[in-house]
């Protein structure tokens, strides 16, 4: 055996191997400025803009302008729950400033209102979508605008990874003092080696990159900070490709 020719060899599948880390390490360094940058950017044009629409909201007499002020108030504080976990999460979760308001909501009205308006991407996909729920008197103390924004998430990620024709169901369960509200489909499903990165950030599977080329691998990372700070738990379960997923957030019971 000719060591010295296995030697070079190695050291030449060493060196491809370095140079490929660095790619990905300075490609992730860059996205994670980018979102940093336009997270900041945004803050304070958002906040400007929420006072903004307080100060006519006070104001306005007429009731139709007035929902559609309260519509574009409530839009208006979704971006800014947005912006303030993304500069904590690009902050490596050190930002503890923005503290989340919660509220008694009852999770099944809840769940059929953030289905409810994501339906129509359902219908253009032709894809079944319901929401199945075990008990209407569930409910559950949250931040409203942050576990919408993680639900929608799931349920987004559901349409955009399912084919045409197949379903997806959104189950809220009761188990003992927690709810579960769990995301299911039938569409490309994980391989088991990325359950574990799925909330990674910038972490996208090759099946998913090849269905949708212009994801950038943040929406599960941000929505498992959310679900955590509102004390719940956020997991990702598929038996492999082609066999659909299931994802789970479960959260504290209240009574």
């Amino acid at each position: 055996m000719n060591y010295t020719l296995l030697g070079a060899t190695l050291m030449a599948i060493l060196l491809v191997e370095i140079a490929m880390w660095r790619k990905r390490q300075r490609h992730e360094v860059i996205q994670h400025e980018f979102i940093s940058i336009i997270a900041h950017k945004f803050r304070t044009p958002l906040t400007q803009v929420k006072w903004l629409i307080e100060t006519i909201l006070a104001n306005e007499q007429d009731p139709y302008r007035k929902q559609d002020l309260k519509n574009i108030r409530e839009s208006n504080e979704k971006l800014i729950v947005l912006m303030e976990t993304l500069i904590s999460l690009t902050n490596g979760d050190r930002d503890d400033r923005h503290t989340y308001e919660l509220e008694r909501v009852p999770v099944c009205d809840f769940v059929r209102g953030v289905a409810e308006e994501m339906r129509p991407l359902f219908q253009e996909k032709n894809i079944s979508f319901a929401v199945l729920c075990d008990d209407a008197d569930m409910a559950i103390k949250i931040n409203r605008i942050g576990i919408q924004f993680a639900l929608q998430a799931l349920i987004h990620n559901s349409c955009t990874y399912s084919h045409p024709g197949t379903k997806v169901d959104v189950v809220v369960k009761r188990h003992f003092r927690k709810v579960t509200i769990s995301v299911i489909d039938a569409g490309i499903g994980i391989e088991h080696r990325d359950l574990t990165r799925v909330f990674s950030k910038f972490y996208r599977a090759d099946n998913a990159e090849r269905m949708d080329t212009e994801g950038f691998g943040v929406s599960l990372f941000i929505s498992q900070s959310i679900v955590r700070r509102n004390k719940g738990t956020i997991k990702a379960y598929s038996a492999g490709q082609e066999k659909g997923s299931i994802f789970t957030i479960t959260l504290p019971r209240v009574r």
